[in-house]
């Protein structure tokens, strides 16, 4: 099965998603390893996050998890096990020591 996504999907996607975070832009930067600008552009869609902050934001906000999932086509995380979600923590781990 094919995909067409391409980067103004995601950074729409990421945008509608952070605009309903009630965090500011600060908090959510630092969980992700950006800066609050970066969030910022983010929130207005006028860029998408690369893919590790993509990853950490999915990692951090299970919207943001849900919707990128939907996006293509797989399993949202409501009905992941903790099992699977604790091996996306892992893997987290692993690209932060990269």
């Amino acid at each position: 099965m094919q995909i067409a996504i391409n980067s103004r999907d995601v950074a729409e996607a990421v945008a509608d998603c952070l605009r309903n975070i009630p965090l500011p832009n600060k908090t959510v930067a630092r969980q992700v390893g950006v800066t609050p600008r970066a969030v910022e552009d983010w929130k207005s869609a006028a860029n998408a996050p690369g893919a590790a902050a993509l990853i950490r934001l999915m990692a951090e906000h299970d919207e943001v998890y849900e919707r990128v999932m939907r996006m293509t086509g797989r399993t949202p995380v409501s009905t992941i096990s903790a099992e699977k979600r604790a091996a996306v923590a892992e893997i987290l781990k692993i690209l932060g020591e990269a």
